[in-house]
Order: structure tokens, then sequence, then C-alpha cells
């Protein structure tokens, strides 16, 4: 059955994004370079912005036949990432910041120094809180001496799903936009508490990456929403 589920989806997420309009408003440049260079870099985005960088892994780093490897939970959800990864020939590595933790960084950190892979990172799942990044990131950068591409994304129509985080879900023909930047790595051998500058930097960088998407187009993020609005996700960027 969840194999079945994640055909479907995926056929869906490859219909949907086909009819996006892809845009950068940052970073296009350093992307393309990182597409065209192989050398990784941890690629990040926030856990509600998933499916439009869903449709951004399938229609720019999918066909460039980019190395990649997905850090992602044990759970279910995480089962269903999981296989829409290796659908596409990604690899992915189970664990979370509860669960398997260390185990799953030791296997990143080799699949980057083995195979030059890109980790793909969401640093504030599988449960949040929304946009609190967690410590994985900075671990897998300290023992790499890779880069962060922090990755924002926005839509200008999309319905905000009942998730914890209100994932937003871009609706057919919508405008995605891209904010991308590259977050410098840190040194090896930081204490715990020589790396919470780090990471207080990489969250900070990423979400000015996330509110410069939104503002381009106009976009009010849905945690924000008042409880009274009704929640119009349909008119979620408007």
């Amino acid at each position: 059955m969840t194999a079945l589920v994640v055909r479907l989806m995926d056929g869906f997420l490859r219909l949907l994004a086909r009819t996006w309009r892809l845009e950068f408003v940052r970073g296009e440049e350093l992307f393309e370079e990182f597409l065209d260079s192989g050398e990784p870099m941890i690629v990040c985005l926030w856990h509600n912005r998933i499916i439009p960088g869903a449709g951004l892994y399938l229609r720019r780093m999918v066909p460039r036949g980019l190395d990649l490897t997905l850090l992602t939970s044990a759970s279910r959800d995480g089962e269903l990432a999981d296989r829409f990864f290796r659908l596409h020939g990604s690899r992915v590595v189970r664990g979370s910041s509860s669960r398997r933790g260390a185990r799953a960084l030791r296997r990143v950190v080799r699949a980057v120094r083995g195979q030059g892979s890109s980790p793909v990172v969401i640093p504030d799942g599988p449960k949040g809180p929304p946009y609190g990044f967690k410590d994985g990131t900075v671990g897998i950068s300290r023992l790499t001496g890779i880069p962060v591409l922090g990755v924002g994304l926005a839509s200008d129509r999309f319905r905000a799903l009942g998730t914890w985080d209100r994932m937003i879900l871009p609706g057919p023909f919508s405008r995605v936009v891209v904010a991308a930047d590259r977050l410098e790595g840190v040194p090896p051998d930081l204490s715990r508490e020589e790396m919470e500058p780090h990471r207080a930097r990489y969250e900070r960088g990423l979400m000015e990456l996330t509110r410069e998407a939104e503002r381009a187009i106009g976009m009010k993020d849905p945690l924000s929403w008042d409880a009274d609005s009704g929640g119009r996700a349909a008119d979620g960027g408007d």
C-alpha cells in the first residue's frame, strides 16, 4: 500500500510542479553553480515548504543527476519521503534528533566523505517547533567542513494544510519563488556551547531567505494568520 501511495504522490507532484512558474529572486547563479560543480553542500529548507521544495527537486535537481542524501525521520511520514526520494535515485538516511540520531548523522557524514553527496536536511522536522533550527545541520557541517545552501520558498497561491506547521501546497499555475544563499560552514572540534552561535546563525539565515521569498511575492506566512481569518488557504498569497 505504501508503494502505491508514493507512486500516486509522485505522479500528482510531477504534474502539479510542471504548472508552476518557478522563479529565483536570489541565488540562481549560486544554485546553478552548485548543480554544475557537484561540490557538496547541505541543502536546508523549512518543513512547511517541503512541497514547493519537492517541485524544485523534481524540476531542477533530478534532471541534473545530483547526488543527494536525504536525512529524514524514522516515522511513517519519513517512510513516504524515503520511498519518494529513492524513486528518483537519491540516497536516504533514516533518523532524527530523537530516534537513531547519532547513527544517522554518521551515515550522512560517510555519504559526504565517500561519495561527495549533498545532504538534504529539514532542520525543524519532523515535529517542530516550526522554524526551530535543530543541531544536526551544524554537526554535519562541523564533521565534513561543507557549507549550507539555505533555500527559502514562497508561493502566490496556496493551501495551508492542517499540519503542525501549516504546510503550504501551491495551487496549479502558481508562482513559486526561491531565495537561496550560501551559509558558511563551521570549524571542526567545537564544543556544544561553541556550536550554538552557528546554529542560531543558520536559523536566522534560513528565516531571512524565507521572508525574502515571501516579500517578493506578497505571501503571508500561514503560521501568522489570525485564528478568526477563516484560514483562507486558497487565497494564501493574497
